[in-house]
């Protein structure tokens, strides 16, 4: 564990990070858990590419995420397991609103497995629909490293809410107000001892169709690399929409920032 710890993060952060571990009750100096050095590597690690992660920002830290150079995020973690954070759509266009409010707690942690319980409400307005729309949702996050460096790691996400408005998925899919889902997953491995990561993420929505709860016909899928260090990261691939005859012309590139305050 120690030596995974200086691999990733040199002596200075290594020791940074163990410092910030506290102390055994006996006084002795506790080491830092897999999930503490993969989450002081990372600067984002409280979430993959879109998918909220169950691991914060760390004790006392803020962090600014700003994906597709059009939606930024704000997150605060008051204490290393509980999170608040706040995210808009930048005005670009007057006739568009989007934004969303959340927090979560970190229930249990292990050395490699994190489990999170999270809340959320959203609220969307676009020129094209007639009327906005608003929800709240909860839901449950693991992560979960498979390595004791924690360089490979899985995330899984559970939610269910209510929602009012309407939720246009395209070609003629339309969810009915009332109960919603999501389920989504992700792995993370880093390439080697450096700054670099791939990520893959896949989400389903769930939903009422004409009385009927069931999944979307369309799921979304996105993967990228990621360059990261303890204070920032960037992430650079491709999301698409898979299933119901769409194929990668129906994707876009995807860009992200993140930086740890």
């Amino acid at each position: 564990m120690v030596g995974a710890c200086l691999l990733s993060l040199g002596g200075g952060g290594c020791s940074a990070l163990i410092s910030s571990a506290g102390k055994n009750p006996d006084g002795t100096q506790r080491l830092p858990r897999t999930t503490d050095v993969a989450a002081y590597r990372d600067a984002v690690s409280d979430r993959g590419l879109i998918a909220a992660h169950a691991e914060t920002p760390g004790i006392d830290d803020a962090k600014v995420d700003l994906q597709e150079l059009v939606f930024m995020g704000v997150g605060y973690a008051p204490t290393r397991d509980t999170e608040a954070n706040v995210a808009v759509l930048l005005p670009l266009d007057p006739a568009t609103t989007v934004a969303t409010l959340g927090g979560k707690y970190v229930a249990a942690r292990t050395d490699r497995v994190l489990v999170a319980v999270r809340a959320d409400a959203f609220y969307v307005r676009s020129g094209s629909t007639k009327d906005a729309l608003r929800g709240v949702s909860g839901g449950l996050l693991v992560d979960a490293y498979l390595d004791p460096g924690g360089y490979v790691g899985v995330f899984l996400g559970a939610s269910a809410g209510t929602f009012a408005g309407t939720l246009d998925l395209g070609r003629g899919e339309v969810f009915d107000p009332g109960a919603v889902g999501l389920a989504q997953v992700g792995l993370t491995a880093a390439l080697g001892d450096g700054p670099l990561s791939l990520l893959a993420e896949g989400f389903l929505l769930f939903g009422k169709v004409d009385g009927r709860f069931r999944a979307a016909r369309v799921a979304l899928v996105v993967f990228a690399l990621r360059v990261h260090a303890a204070n920032f990261a960037v992430d650079v691939g491709w999301l698409n929409p898979v299933g119901d005859g769409r194929g990668t012309g129906d994707g876009a590139p995807w860009i992200a920032l993140g930086i740890r305050l």
